[in-house]
């Protein structure tokens, strides 16, 4: 979960916002890794992305688009959920944030 989201939540509304995440590991398809957030109006996790675009054990930076954020805040914080159905390697995360830019 991210907590404390700087600036106050209802910023995020106005500009576009991501999530961001560095990894490293394997690439899709070898270990696929993706990425959801908890949707409180559907009470569902939504799946906003994946590691198709990350190098073979290179620091890769991932961005995704989130239409409609506020679906996901709660309380000023956003579940996050990374999964992967292949238990090939571990996979180094040591980036996650939501980033809104005007």
């Amino acid at each position: 979960t991210l907590t404390s989201l700087t600036p106050d939540s209802t910023e995020l509304l106005t500009g576009k916002t991501w999530l961001v995440a560095n990894v490293r590991g394997f690439p899709k398809p070898e270990q696929d890794l993706n990425f959801f957030l908890w949707n409180h109006l559907r009470d569902s996790w939504d799946r906003v992305g994946d590691n198709t675009k990350a190098k073979d054990w290179l620091w890769s930076e991932l961005s995704f688009p989130i239409k409609n954020p506020e679906s996901y805040i709660r309380e000023n914080s956003i579940r996050v959920q990374v999964t992967s159905e292949q238990a090939k390697e571990n996979v180094f995360l040591d980036y996650l944030a939501l980033e809104t830019y005007q």
